[in-house]
């Protein structure tokens, strides 16, 4: 499966390099609360018993097809291409690495003290709010991209994945 750093939309005569980013945006920051919501968060996360394992995994689908750029393509061959295919590959899904921001570590500090507070009645500390949301949401995070004609293939397949990297039943939760 193709490893991307960033996408666009490409439409016949114009193209959207905003819409891609939308729809990851959208599934991260949609992430963190339902992490929350999941793990029930209480203040000693490490003391969570082994058998409640949570596989999360985020897939933005699409009706469009996905296409690769070649690797090593050059600038001036891609400017000159006459259709898309001499530069790029097709393929039914890819995978996109995002960094989280500082404006996305900060929301889940925010969550993550307003679900303690919640739970405790009592006032957080940034520090732990902190250690905490870095426990929660990776610095980095994996989203799966796929035609909605591979849907099913690519559902298998994460299931699969969870079901192996655990050997053990898990919940697994696709966004």
């Amino acid at each position: 499966m193709p490893l991307c750093t960033r996408g666009i939309e490409l439409h016949s005569k114009t193209f959207d390099p905003n819409s891609i980013t939308r729809g990851i945006n959208q599934l991260l920051y949609g992430l963190p609360n339902l992490v929350l919501q999941e793990t029930s968060i209480m203040p000693n996360l490490e003391r969570r018993e082994e058998a409640d394992i949570s596989y999360f995994t985020l897939l933005l689908v699409t009706t469009s097809d996905l296409y690769v750029l070649k690797p090593l393509t050059e600038i001036e061959v891609f400017q000159n291409a006459k259709e898309l295919e001499e530069v790029s590959f097709k393929t039914n899904c890819l995978s996109v690495i995002a960094e989280r921001s500082p404006l996305m570590y900060q929301y889940c500090i925010r969550l993550v003290k307003d679900s303690l507070k919640n739970k405790r009645n009592s006032r957080i500390d940034i520090e732990e709010a902190s250690l905490l949301a870095d426990q929660l949401i990776p610095r980095t995070i994996q989203i799966f991209v796929t035609n909605i004609t591979n849907l099913e293939n690519m559902l298998s397949s994460i299931k699969f994945t969870a079901l192996s990297d655990f050997r053990k039943e898990c919940k697994l939760t696709i966004l």
